[in-house]
């Protein structure tokens, strides 16, 4: 699946906020922890790259920095 990381941050609670910023406005956002302890925040798991390119042009479009990962 796809997802659209919207940001990847050291400190936990700056990606909680945007968390909770995204989930207030409809978005299925969530965290994810990797080893280096980063803290990255992305929205959705879409099935098709085109659904994730959609989403990434409306997040983009509000002002997020965006990326597609597989």
């Amino acid at each position: 699946y796809y997802t659209v990381q919207v940001g990847s941050f050291s400190d936990a609670n700056n990606a909680k906020n945007i968390v909770r910023e995204l989930v207030s406005k409809g978005y299925d956002a969530y965290m994810e922890e990797s080893d280096a302890k980063m803290y990255r925040v992305k929205v959705g798991k879409y099935r098709t790259r085109q659904e994730a390119v959609l989403m990434e042009a409306r997040l983009s479009g509000q002002g997020y920095p965006t990326k597609i990962c597989p």
